[in-house]
């Protein structure tokens, strides 16, 4: 009798047998990593003041985020004024954000002045996907969201809930909640989204009305992570307004006039104590930083006489050259433009009290809805300003928030501990309702704007927005 031996179609020792294998493994890892980061939750980047790049598109030229931009004015109808207009959310130009500003090339492919870039880098080694927000794909687990920083951040928290809108749509998740990591003044932005999504309730607490947060913006979002946000504003923002900014030593001075352009800077001010100023002899005087009486009466900033005495050195300073000394320059304006410019000024002061009133109000969050903070409270950091009489003027010593070598006597006493731009005053004036959903407040041992650079930071924040909803 023949014995018949029936063989499998594929034997285990046949080369066929072991590629099939070798493929259907292959398969399923690729399966899994395409899998992987779309089962993550999906994570939203704002920036703070100055974060974000910013453009010409008629020219093409960059105007901020260069170092060159630091030092020099690149062309007077490129700046970044914005234009006085009738209200503050109406005030706009040709200048548009162009992506996240990561850092600033000091020596072109030597050195690199680390801004964003570097935690950007730690999230993507981390296993994070990026993705551009204005053109999501599904996969993409990390956006940055860059935005007009000189606008006003009500318009910033509509700008982003309809991004929000496209990532959903672009995923095929309509409900998909989002985690949004904020740094400074992008909390502010956060807040608002969360408390009231896209209605704009600033105007009416201008007008006399009251607002309770609905939390139409808590859809969206799952957790909100807060890096060094001056839930209370900070003083150190205040020099700026009163006599201009310079970014860099010997750089270029952005005045007066050219900050109090734009509405989004002025959120930063301290809302948490209205009246900082104090005399040497510790007598604390009633000067209103939000009462635009306060800014006229002592001729700060904008309502400063003496501004275009010194036009000729800016000229030279700004541009090398003498151009526009025998030009009719921006800061010569007609008493008409400084009527429009003070009633503009006083909007500004006005919406950003409004805006922290907002913030300030008190609803009930959704159970899912997270905070979690990153703060420091190590420096020394300016709580109260000295002034001295000038006159029938009332001046403000900066040189005690500005550090230099002649400090004023006993400087000290006007200080508390901070993250040397903003003090635990300002840092532990969250509102109850977000106090409650508060998890957890991470300190850390550094300064504002170093903060992001923390291996420490980094590595909690890597673990709080790959966490599984």
């Amino acid at each position: 009798m023949t014995r018949i031996t029936i063989h499998p179609i594929l034997p285990w020792r046949s080369p066929l047998y072991f590629w099939l294998c070798c493929i259907t493994a292959a398969c399923f890892a690729l399966g899994a990593s395409a899998e992987g980061p779309e089962a993550r939750p999906v994570s939203i980047f704002i920036p703070g003041t100055q974060g974000s790049r910013m453009y010409h598109p008629p020219s093409g030229k960059m105007v901020w985020g260069r170092l060159v931009d630091l030092f020099f004015r690149t062309d007077r109808k490129d700046d970044l004024n914005l234009p006085v207009a009738a209200h503050p959310m109406l005030a706009t130009d040709t200048l548009r954000p162009c992506g996240l500003l990561h850092g600033i090339k000091v020596i072109p492919k030597i050195y690199t002045y680390d801004l964003y870039g570097g935690l950007m880098k730690s999230l993507v080694d981390a296993g994070i996907v990026g993705g551009d927000i204005r053109n999501p794909k599904p996969g993409e687990t990390l956006y940055a969201f860059d935005y007009d920083w000189r606008k006003d951040n009500v318009l910033h928290a509509s700008d982003l809930l309809t991004l929000l809108d496209g990532i959903r749509t672009a995923h095929g998740k309509p409900d998909l909640l989002f985690n949004v990591v904020c740094h400074s003044n992008g909390g502010h932005i956060a807040r608002y989204l969360v408390k009231y999504g896209r209605e704009d309730v600033v105007d009416e607490i201008v007008k006399g009305s009251t607002a309770r947060p609905n939390y139409s913006g808590a859809a969206y979002i799952h957790r909100v992570i807060l890096i060094a946000n001056a839930y209370g504003g900070a003083l150190n923002s205040l020099p700026a307004f009163v006599r201009g900014i310079s970014r860099a030593s010997f750089g270029r001075r952005y005045d007066a006039d050219l900050i109090a352009s734009m509405p989004g800077l002025y959120c930063e001010l301290p809302f948490y104590k209205p009246r900082p100023f104090v005399t040497e002899d510790g007598t604390r005087l009633d000067l209103d930083i939000y009462d635009v009486k306060t800014w006229r009466e002592n001729e700060w900033g904008i309502f400063n006489p003496r501004r275009p005495s010194g036009r000729v050195v800016r000229a030279l300073r700004d541009r090398f050259s003498l151009r526009q000394c025998f030009t009719k320059s921006s800061e010569e304006k007609t008493d008409s433009f400084r009527m429009q410019q003070a009633l503009f000024f006083e909007s500004c002061l006005n919406r950003a009290v409004a805006f922290h009133t907002a913030l300030r109000q008190t609803g009930q969050p959704p159970g899912h809805l997270e905070y979690f903070a990153f703060h420091s409270r190590t420096t020394p950091t300016v709580s109260d300003i000295p002034v001295r009489r000038y006159g029938k003027t009332w001046q403000p010593i900066f040189r005690v928030v500005q550090n230099r070598r002649f400090k004023v006597p006993n400087a000290e006493r006007y200080k508390k501990p901070g993250d040397e731009y903003m003090t635990t005053d300002s840092q532990d004036s969250l509102p109850d309702d977000e106090r409650a959903i508060l998890k957890e407040t991470i300190y850390l041992d550094g300064v504002h704007r170093l903060l992001l650079r923390l291996p420490k930071l980094r590595r909690k924040l890597v673990e709080l927005i790959t966490e599984a909803q």
